[in-house]
């Protein structure tokens, strides 16, 4: 068998940004980073690739400050055992005093201060591009985030490099309604604070929050649409300062559109012109706006469904994530 034919048939479709998901862990996290200074020594073809760092974001409710952690922290309750922290007492269920108390999480200034340093350290050769992924996952750590210029170098006289790129990425639009939801019950002004004080402005991935199972459907993208516009007149969204905005879809959630279209849900067609009439029109000076299908854990991409997006989107409106 040759390489092409052993090659995952959606490969054919990825390779502009290899990606390193819910790196949270120091180890994982340094590894990329070590990948990243180490571009300039990698084939002309490998440093064509963007690499993606992707950390999930947390509160830690303890340290009252954010960290790199997917799943959530266990509830404080009270109880009868509890740990004494100065003149604070937390307490907690039994057997819960390591995850609350654990000081092995890397804190977001940790991280973002390391991604400053990458600026500075970079090898010789064309620097490969590299974008740096927060997947915020409460409105607690939306006004703690390090502020934009936290993860450039703060070195004198070293200009922050133009290849590096930090998105703001959060689930902040209800399934059917963006009123909030339990994460973000506030989610307009979790992205007002993200964008005007924080400085994420530039580079936003937004998506859905509680989806039930199943594929999207027009109302979801109305709900979309809606929400980015209620952003733009707000003032929490900036059409002029945004340049890259995508909104991330879960392989899966296309599959019944591709095979049996109906009413309930969405047609190729209404996918295509949310993305290339509705959010276009919403955002018509921000030069990447794109969709991101994402693969999910043990999902397997069928030759179809890149078959399908090759038909139906242009080069450079859409991202598959297949790592």
């Amino acid at each position: 068998m040759d390489d092409a034919a052993a090659v995952d048939p959606a490969r054919r479709l990825c390779g502009e940004i290899a990606w390193c998901h819910a790196a949270n862990a120091r180890a994982q996290w340094m590894s990329a980073l070590d990948l990243a200074l180490s571009a300039s020594e990698s084939t002309t073809a490998h440093r064509r690739a963007a690499l993606g760092i992707e950390v999930d974001v947390r509160l830690h409710p303890r340290l009252g400050v954010p960290v790199l952690r997917h799943d959530p922290f266990p509830p404080i309750v009270p109880s009868p055992r509890s740990i004494v922290h100065g003149a604070d007492t937390l307490a907690v269920e039994e057997g819960q005093e390591e995850a609350v108390a654990d000081s092995s999480h890397t804190t977001l200034d940790e991280f973002a201060r390391r991604v400053a340093d990458l600026s500075v350290d970079r090898g010789l050769g064309p620097p490969r591009r590299v974008i740096v992924k927060l997947d915020v996952k409460d409105a607690a750590s939306v006004p703690l985030l390090p502020h934009l210029n936290d993860f450039r170098c703060r070195k004198m006289g070293v200009n922050p490099p133009p290849l590096l790129q930090v998105w703001f990425n959060a689930d902040l639009v209800g399934a059917l309604g963006h009123g909030g939801t339990a994460s973000f019950p506030d989610p307009m002004s979790s992205l007002r604070l993200a964008t005007t004080d924080r400085g994420y402005a530039e580079h936003l991935s937004i998506g859905w929050s509680g989806l039930p199972p199943g594929p999207l459907t027009r109302a979801h993208y109305d709900t979309m649409r809606s929400f980015v516009n209620d952003a733009i007149h707000s003032g929490a969204m900036q059409p002029s300062v945004v340049r890259t905005f995508t909104v991330p879809i879960q392989f899966s959630r296309i599959r019944v559109p591709l095979s049996t279209e109906s009413e309930a849900t969405c047609s190729a067609e209404q996918l295509v012109n949310f993305l290339q009439t509705d959010l276009r029109l919403l955002l018509p000076q921000t030069p990447e706006v794109s969709v991101t299908f994402w693969r999910g854990r043990d999902e397997v991409i069928l030759p179809d469904d890149c078959d399908w997006i090759e038909r139906h989107f242009p080069p450079g409106t859409f991202v598959v994530d297949l790592d």
